[in-house]
């Protein structure tokens, strides 16, 4: 049952985004690096080409105080139990309210992910696989900076975004982060892994409150290798 009816959902052009070919060759592994000549002119096209097949979709749930409790390695939202960790629990200190977000770059863009691939084309796939999880980041980033300029004028301050499967925290509970949502929102089902489809999409939480205080990522103690957090320090303009 959700609590909360505060729930927002935005549908997002690629312009939007501000993507860059010089993220998606970043994504790729290509950062000090020039990429070979047919890789730039392949990632420029499917750039294009992405803008057409993709349908982002952005949104969130906002829960009020009186519906959250913290403790040192938990976060309840509405009445489910979040087993977060230490790590993430820090991070939402001081929460007056707690984001449950979700983003997806759509099903018409898994199938063309798909696509390639079928058509042994693996390089083409490998692009607009690449690519599909940098507009879907993006898509977050969005939403991040959206939640800062909505709170601002109340003086609130938001953490980063706190995903399922980062930190330690358990992909499974992802089933919760969805119960605190309108069902097939944003386009996203799971299945009973947790996994989500269409697979270009993120779910998580964001911490706002006047006490919250924007933490830097603690990778050093994260096993995760490829997450994005990782790239967040490296030149992507």
């Amino acid at each position: 049952m959700i609590a909360s009816m505060n729930v927002q959902t935005y549908n997002l052009l690629m312009s939007d985004l501000g993507i860059t070919e010089k993220r998606i060759l970043c994504g790729m592994g290509y950062y000090d690096d020039v990429a070979p000549e047919y890789i730039i002119t392949a990632t420029a096209e499917f750039l294009k080409l992405a803008d057409k097949n993709a349908d982002l979709k952005v949104g969130f749930a906002e829960y009020s105080a009186e519906q959250i409790q913290l403790t040192r390695s938990t976060v309840s939202i509405s009445g489910y139990t979040f087993n977060v960790g230490k790590i993430i629990a820090n991070h939402l200190k001081g929460a007056e309210s707690i984001i449950v977000f979700a983003a997806s770059a759509g099903e018409k863009f898994d199938k063309w992910i798909a696509s390639q691939f079928n058509a042994n084309e693996q390089l083409y796939g490998y692009i607009a696989d690449t690519i599909g999880s940098e507009i879907v980041e993006s898509a977050c980033d969005w939403l991040e900076n959206f939640l800062v300029a909505k709170f601002e004028g109340i003086d609130w301050k938001c953490s980063n975004r706190l995903s399922p499967g980062y930190c330690n925290w358990n992909v499974e509970e992802q089933h919760k982060i969805f119960a605190l949502l309108p069902d097939n929102f944003c386009g996203i089902k799971l299945n009973e892994s947790a996994l989500m489809k269409p697979i270009k999409s993120i779910s998580g939480i964001i911490a706002a409150g006047r006490e919250v205080r924007k933490l830097d990522y603690q990778c050093n103690i994260c096993n995760l290798e490829h997450c994005y957090k990782r790239r967040k320090d490296k030149n992507l303009e």
